[in-house]
């Protein structure tokens, strides 16, 4: 399989009643946690989505790995990039988020941008360093993954969440929205009166 991101989307409970079964139900008033055991599932292991979390759980998850073995071995492995329950991995994540920045881009911009950044950050290569150490023992060896490769893929899961659920949220959103509105307006009348010519 070559696709790099495999994405679920449970459905919303919504249209004629009569066509959701039970089983339905569950998946779609649920957390996220049924949804989420499956593709763990059928994966085989556990996918810990927290070490990179935005937003609600309930609503949407995420964990970035790759396979380690022939893409058509059955048994072949998906290793976590990273493990919620390492702190050295928490560690490392933390040091990629508050001193490197932003790493939604093409793979060879990224590596560029690694590499840049580990030269001018000893400390920052030391951990790149143990934390690869820790994923190549993860993968079951240097000789697997160099024989096999990595094939990075990334795991997500979206739902729609019912209104409900979200009331507080869209609330707070809404009542940041106003007061940035009622800014935005004092600024441009401001602005307004001070080219107006008198």
């Amino acid at each position: 399989m070559n696709f790099r991101m495999l994405s679920f989307q449970p459905a919303a409970l919504q249209g004629d009643p009569s066509r959701w079964t039970e089983s339905n139900r569950e998946v779609a008033q649920g957390d996220g946690d049924l949804v989420w055991r499956k593709i763990e599932e059928g994966v085989g292991c556990r996918l810990p989505y927290s070490v990179f979390q935005m937003g609600d759980e309930r609503c949407n998850r995420t964990c970035f790995g790759a396979f380690v073995g022939r893409s058509d071995d059955e048994d072949c492995p998906f290793v976590p990039f990273f493990l919620d329950n390492s702190d050295p991995d928490l560690r490392f994540r933390d040091k990629l988020i508050n001193d490197f920045g932003n790493i939604v881009m093409p793979p060879e911009f990224l590596a560029i941008k690694i590499f840049r950044f580990l030269l001018t950050d000893i400390s920052g290569m030391l951990q790149a360093a143990c934390w690869f150490l820790r994923f190549i023992q993860r993968a079951g060896g240097i000789v697997r993954l160099v024989h096999f490769g990595a094939r990075p893929v990334t795991f997500v899961m979206h739902r729609f969440m019912d209104a409900s659920l979200v009331n507080t949220a869209w609330n707070l959103i809404n009542q940041v929205g106003r007061k940035l509105l009622r800014r935005w307006r004092g600024f441009l009348l401001a602005r307004t009166v001070w080219l107006t010519p008198s």
